[in-house]
């Protein structure tokens, strides 16, 4: 389980399945916590200040309003300062589909949850990752992802924690749609 706090000073229930808070200050205690950032704002210096406090990152990469959706270009600069920074992070909002794409009802652009993490690893590697978080082609994205080896993937998963999604089905059915689930685990 994980909790959202509105402050760092509101109390927290003692519970063994609290694994996470996401809260907007240092929370004391053992538990992991996620500090969210605006996109525009990151930079070394308060990624900085984040790990010496104990925190991890929180991104931000959609909403109900299409400027709640960062571009390529600011995601990008975000999910390199991570990396650099030795930060982990965990994706919260819009990231239903694995792939980027353009939302039919709303209009929106949507990041790809893969898309983030063949980025972070091509971070990892020194790449440029905007063409990557850009890239709709479900395919290549999909080979991408499924080419990274064990190594790198341990190194992945270091930063790229976890993202949020309001479905549990729209993720996994893009996963068995390009071939990266052996079988629907539902």
């Amino acid at each position: 389980m994980s909790l959202i706090l509105p402050a760092a000073d509101t109390p927290v229930p003692a519970s063994p399945d609290i694994v996470a808070i996401e809260a907007p200050d240092a929370v004391p205690g053992p538990v992991t916590t996620y500090s969210e950032i605006p996109v525009a704002e990151i930079d070394a210096t308060r990624l900085a200040a984040l790990r010496a406090a104990g925190l991890r990152l929180k991104l931000r990469t959609g909403g109900v309003r299409a400027e709640m959706f960062p571009s390529e270009d600011a995601l990008a600069r975000a999910l390199w300062a991570a990396v650099r920074g030795g930060l982990a992070f965990k994706l919260t909002a819009g990231l239903h589909d694995p792939i980027r794409h353009r939302d039919p009802v709303t209009g929106f652009e949507h990041h790809g949850f893969l898309n983030v993490l063949l980025a972070t690893a091509r971070a990892l590697q020194g790449y440029d990752i905007e063409r990557t978080l850009a890239d709709s082609d479900g395919e290549r994205v999909a080979a991408g992802v499924a080419g990274i080896d064990d190594v790198l993937a341990k190194a992945v998963r270091h930063h790229f924690v976890s993202f949020g999604t309001c479905s549990i089905d729209e993720p996994v059915d893009g996963l068995l749609r390009y071939g990266l689930l052996p079988e629907d685990p539902r």
